[in-house]
């Protein structure tokens, strides 16, 4: 016959009890001295341990840091000060790469911007030109079927 959960939680809230209270009964002066000296050591180490463990997770941040560094081909001042050639694609047509330094890269695309530009502006104008066609067509359409 299952109990309903409510007397299963009061006989278990009631065995709780009885063994807590069971546990402070039992504790004699050796016990009491085992607990201090165990807490107390812990509060005493915890902090030298703590900062131990900091000190070999930082180590470690940077033994990981050096490890990318070392497998970064180029570094940014390399591109920078335009040491290292690059392979960039241009805006030109057949989309044929030159060989340029990083301190040319501001020119290049100015460039493709301007390109850009140009063609928003040139589809913007076709499509106003194509709206503009349609009114005209609509303007001679009413006088035609007068």
């Amino acid at each position: 016959m299952p109990m309903d959960p409510i007397t299963y939680l009061l006989a278990t809230v009631d065995r709780i009890v009885y063994n807590l209270k069971a546990t402070w009964d039992e504790l004699t002066l050796h016990k009491w001295i085992r607990i201090v000296i165990i807490v107390g050591g812990y509060l005493l180490l915890r902090p030298y341990l703590m900062k131990l463990t900091g000190s070999e997770q930082m180590k470690q941040h940077e033994n990981e840091e050096k490890e990318a560094n070392k497998r970064a081909v180029l570094s940014p001042n390399d591109l920078r000060g335009g040491k290292a050639k690059v392979q960039i694609p241009t805006a030109d047509a057949d989309d044929v790469a030159e060989e340029v330094t990083g301190s040319e890269w501001g020119t290049k695309a100015r460039k493709r911007q301007r390109q850009m530009l140009k063609k928003i502006l040139s589809a913007e104008e076709q499509r106003l030109a194509e709206a503009q066609g349609d009114e005209d067509d609509k303007d001679i359409a009413e006088f035609l079927e007068e």
